[in-house]
């Protein structure tokens, strides 16, 4: 139901003044340098427990796919790479959520998969976005196919 809820304030509320909406948000945990699962208060005693993808970057993934056409060490080597890179990410998140004063949410929109927000996320008014480029734990992403980070 209270999802239910949360989805009504994204298609009714016109997207410009939607947009423009703090929440704020207790993180419960950090899947990845990437994304988040949270529980945003949208209203007194409503709140929604959802997972949110930081909008504007890609972190290394945990689980990487790796493409087939290289040969099996070198897609170990890849896959050990970015996993490595991976582990770095979420722990930057991790010990910035958790030293974070005030943790805010904003631009709210819906991710590709089901169950997942695409949203900024604001750490004492920081854009974790900003955060994680600056810190090399990020790259620029605005969709499409991504590359593995290792492969050069």
């Amino acid at each position: 139901m209270k999802k239910f809820i949360f989805l009504l304030l994204i298609f009714f509320t016109p997207s410009s003044s939607f947009a423009g909406n703090l929440y704020n948000i207790e993180i419960v945990r950090v899947l990845d340098g990437d994304t988040v699962e949270a529980r945003i208060l949208v209203f007194p005693e409503v709140e929604v427990h959802t997972k949110i993808r930081i909008n504007g970057v890609d972190a290394p993934e945990l689980h990487p796919r790796i493409p087939t056409y290289l040969d099996k060490q070198k897609r170990e080597a890849l896959k050990q790479c970015e996993k490595s890179a991976a582990q770095k990410a979420k722990l930057f998140v991790e010990n910035t959520l958790s030293s974070a004063k005030s943790i805010q949410v904003a631009e709210v929109s819906f991710g590709k998969y089901a169950g997942r927000y695409l949203a900024t996320i604001l750490v004492d008014e920081n854009s974790l976005t900003n955060l994680l480029l600056q810190s090399g734990n990020g790259r620029e992403y605005h969709g499409g196919r991504r590359t593995p980070w290792c492969l050069k």
